[in-house]
């Protein structure tokens, strides 16, 4: 199915993201990383929903997260922090 496929994607980028903030200190590539993860996770929403209005919305949560994630990972970039 699609949205097994779109998991996959979504758990790759996620862990290439903490591979890139984590391991290699690469913050400026992470945050890169972590819009494509955003996008990923509202793809794989959308696809979801097609299937299962329950597992759309449990996502939702985890997007908020990538969120928030997002904004710490521009902050530390940017020496705001």
């Amino acid at each position: 199915m699609l949205t097994d496929i779109l998991y996959g994607i979504n758990t790759l980028i996620s862990v290439k993201w903490l591979i890139l903030f984590g391991c290699l200190d690469w913050k400026k590539m992470a945050l890169f990383d972590l819009i494509a993860l955003v996008a990923s996770t509202l793809i794989l929403i959308i696809f979801s929903l097609k299937y299962s209005t329950l597992a759309s919305c449990l996502l939702a949560p985890y997007l908020a997260w990538l969120l928030f994630a997002q904004k710490l990972n521009y902050s530390i970039v940017n020496n705001l922090l």
